[in-house]
């Protein structure tokens, strides 16, 4: 299956298949790889018993929260424009955490350290698949760690936003005061799934790097063996930063959206109850 040609450099099948076929990797809707899972599958994964609990709980409490009410499509809340600021600020913060990926704190393995590496073990000169496995190695926890620690940093601060907000949303309405109950109860529930879904990510992250990575080593030359190039457009720790960053602002939007979302839902609510 072809990438669609509508799609943006940052939409997820875009940076899933740039990952999994830049580490020789099976794309992940690949028909190997089975039926997507459903949503009720997906939901089991991310709730722990201690969530589910909690949002049983919940539900017996509040059974007629949003119950068979007729929804129109939610229009964009005004309590978005008193987020944006700091919004724009954490989109503007992680859109450009990969702009020189190889300087600053957390920077990934640069050309100096590369360098360092490859000569330490003797993985160039060598070409054993033990040195060069021990360089990758050396190199892996570097490799991710500003792409970990911006998601969580981006994370904590829209969930700050998120608390901010909550008088303001439940104030709106009575409706609008169960949403958001609902939500915070929601957002609890899943988040340990959520954490355990990015640990998985974050390690297989470090499969993709190791598998470009040794590919790299292995395929510069003998006679020439710069590892320059690697950091040039077309290099390969270029197009792993690149997909880094997509990736990163790709899980920042879609919280984003969820908070949007949450907005937009409570203000229509509020109009709704308005009008009755």
């Amino acid at each position: 299956m072809g990438t669609p040609k509508h799609a943006r450099d940052t939409d997820a099948s875009v940076v899933f298949r740039r990952l999994a076929d830049g580490a020789a990797l099976r794309p992940f809707d690949a028909p190997e790889n089975g039926a997507h899972p459903e949503p009720d599958a997906v939901l089991a994964t991310l709730l722990d018993l201690n969530g589910t609990v909690r949002i049983a709980d919940h539900l017996a409490v509040r059974r007629n929260t949003l119950g068979g009410a007729k929804r129109r499509v939610a229009v964009p809340s005004p309590i978005r424009a008193s987020l944006a600021k700091k919004v724009d600020e954490i989109l503007d913060e992680a859109r450009s955490t990969f702009d020189s990926p190889w300087t600053g704190r957390r920077a990934l393995p640069g050309p100096e350290l590369v360098r360092r590496v490859l000569e330490e073990t003797g993985a160039l000169a060598t070409r054993d698949e033990a040195a060069i496995t021990q360089a990758v190695t050396m190199w892996l926890s570097q490799a991710r760690e500003r792409f970990e620690h911006q998601l969580a940093r981006a994370r904590q601060r829209i969930r700050w936003l998120r608390t901010d907000v909550s008088n303001e949303l439940r104030a709106l309405s009575p409706a609008a005061a169960e949403l958001e109950g609902f939500d915070a109860v929601l957002t609890r529930s899943l988040d340990p799934g959520f954490v355990r879904l990015l640990q998985q990510v974050e390690a297989r992250l470090d499969q993709v790097f190791a598998s470009r990575a040794k590919a790299a080593i292995r395929a510069l030359p003998e006679a020439d063996p710069s590892t320059d190039a690697w950091f040039l457009p077309g290099g390969f720790m270029y197009r792993h930063a690149r997909d880094l960053a997509s990736l990163l602002a790709l899980l920042v939007d879609h919280e984003v959206d969820v908070l949007h979302s949450l907005a937009d839902a409570a203000w229509a609510l509020r109009n709704e109850e308005a009008t009755v």
